[in-house]
Order: structure tokens, then C-alpha cells, then sequence
């Protein structure tokens, strides 16, 4: 946007896409980001990915390297085989994290009520004390490619009860005897 109001660059993260509208497409090779929080509401590792050209990784408990370019399905991991990729890839997404992080801590207050306001609250019956961080080492957590058929079976359970339609994947009681330290257990 400021190159086409051409207001006068400074340094800052990013590349101009003018040419784009133009008709002149640069050749930009920028990294994408991705997470996943959702897997810990199950008490799962969350999942972080990065692609920086035609590599991606995923980091969980047991990370992922694919080569989309020779394997768009991802079918085969590459994280073993080529451990000094992955571990500069990590680094990359480490870094590219830690300036996010550095921003959220910028633009964010500290979100503890006031004792005063805890007090009120608890006088009303509320109790706790509100939402913590969660911890940044999610690796002794279940690896969410691991539970996908857990997750597949809990989702489909409350529909059979809720329509009487359909039959149980298994029997109810079996779905959180299998990983019992399930947070949800209810519809995701």
C-alpha cells in the first residue's frame, strides 16, 4: 500500500506486491506461519507449522518435514532424513514466534483482575482465578496425529445420542477410557 501512495519506505517486515497490479509479479518467496490451539482443548499438543518455499514443517511432539513440491500430500517425512533442514527450519519458526510474541506482550495488558474486583466476584459466587498462560513446552502431550481416531469417535458420539441416528463408533464409556486425561468430553 505505500509503495502504491509512494510514501517513502522504512525498514519494516514484508515485500511490496504492486507489481501484482501491474501486471509485473515480483518473485517473492515468503515464509507462511501457521498454529493450532485446538488441540489442547483436548489436553493434545497444539501444532505450529512453517513453509518457507517448498518445504514444510510441523512441529509437535513428533515433528513433521515434507517436500511439497515432491510430495503435495504429504505423504512421506523428510524430518529424520534431513535433520539439518528441520533444525533450521525450526529455528526459523523459533524466531519468527518470538517476534510475535514480543508484539502480543507489547500490545497487551496484564489481563489479572484487581484484588478488589476478585473479591466482588467471589462475593457473587464466582471462583477461580481467571485464565493462566499456558506453558510453551507442549511436547509431553499426546501428538494430535495420534489421536485422530479418538477425535473422530467423539465427534461422531454426541450426534448418534442427539438424533438417535447412526451407530456408535464405540461404545461410549471406551471413548475416554482410551485417553482418560481427554479435557473435552463433550461436542468439539
Amino acid at each position: 500500500m505505500l509503495a502504491l501512495l509512494r510514501v517513502p519506505e522504512r525498514p519494516s517486515d514484508g515485500e511490496s506486491l504492486t507489481g501484482l497490479l501491474n501486471g509485473t509479479p515480483p518473485h517473492v518467496e515468503l515464509d507462511a506461519y501457521s498454529e493450532s490451539q485446538y488441540p489442547l482443548r483436548f489436553g493434545w499438543s497444539p501444532l505450529r507449522a512453517l513453509r518457507a518455499g517448498r518445504y514444510k514443517l510441523i512441529e509437535a511432539p513428533r515433528a513433521e518435514l515434507y517436500d511439497l513440491d515432491r510430495d503435495p500430500f504429504e505423504e512421506r517425512n523428510l524430518y529424520e532424513e534431513r535433520s539439518d533442514l528441520a533444525r533450521a527450519l525450526a529455528h526459523r519458526l523459533t524466531t519468527f514466534e518470538g517476534g510475535l510474541e514480543s508484539r502480543r506482550r507489547d500490545n497487551i495488558s496484564d489481563p489479572t483482575p484487581s484484588t478488589e474486583l476478585q473479591q466482588r466476584l467471589a462475593s457473587l459466587g464466582y471462583i477461580g482465578s481467571g485464565a493462566s498462560r499456558a506453558p510453551m513446552d507442549h511436547h509431553d502431550l499426546p501428538d494430535p496425529k495420534d489421536c485422530i481416531d479418538l477425535f473422530s469417535n467423539k465427534s461422531r458420539a454426541p450426534s448418534c445420542a442427539n438424533t438417535g441416528r447412526g451407530s456408535w463408533p464405540v461404545p461410549i464409556g471406551q471413548l475416554f477410557v482410551k485417553q482418560p486425561d481427554s479435557v473435552s468430553k463433550q461436542n468439539p
